[in-house]
């Protein structure tokens, strides 16, 4: 019995502990933390008497927090991506999977951190940018591009412009070689016309 009183009085110490000062919570659930690197972050929303109460909690090691399944999960298909650099919330292409069976899950939490998920589709599913989900095989045809990247050649002379260099990086889309073409052409009338 007294181990027992000691276990409650633990725990109920332990969420008090993990109260937030700061309260982020407008409603109530369980919601993804991103203050630890590691993905094992979550927050617990609850009503309380005079509000919303948030309490900051970690899952067990070894495992990670699921903002599709609002839980701490250990399966394979769904990885923390400590290290890559999410500028925005949303689903996109994961370009390590050549079969399109992952992507990758660009999280916020309540205090509007960001971090990455690799996340792997169920069997006989690819992850399609166009949804920004997995959907069924046969509906989305996976097919990198594996052409070689256009490139920009840039001839100056330099006799005339001694003081210009550059070095230019494209992707495989045709927009941004005209992009870039049109941004040349526009600096180079520009230097003509300081001359």
């Amino acid at each position: 019995m007294f181990k027992n009183i000691i276990s409650i009085f633990v725990l109920i110490l332990s969420f008090y502990e993990a109260t937030s000062i700061e309260n982020v919570c407008q409603t109530r659930g369980r919601f993804p933390n991103n203050m630890n690197s590691d993905c094992r972050g979550y927050t617990m929303c609850l009503i309380g008497a005079s509000g919303y109460v948030n309490f900051d909690l970690l899952c067990p090691e070894n495992s990670t927090y699921s903002h599709i399944d609002n839980q701490c999960t250990n399966i394979t298909n769904y990885q923390c991506l400590t290290g890559y650099n999410c500028t925005e919330e949303g689903n996109f292409v994961d370009l390590t999977s050549e079969n399109c069976t992952s992507y990758i899950a660009c999280v916020k939490d309540l205090r509007n951190i960001v971090t990455a998920r690799v996340i792997s589709c169920h069997s006989n599913e690819v992850f399609s940018p166009i949804e920004a989900a997995c959907v069924n095989e046969t509906l989305y045809n996976c097919n990198f591009n594996t052409e070689a990247p256009k490139t920009l050649f840039v001839s100056i002379d330099h006799d005339q412009f001694p003081n210009i260099s550059g070095n230019f990086s494209l992707n495989n889309s045709a927009d941004n070689l005209s992009k870039l073409s049109v941004t040349v052409l526009i600096n180079f009338i520009a230097l003509k016309l300081l001359k």
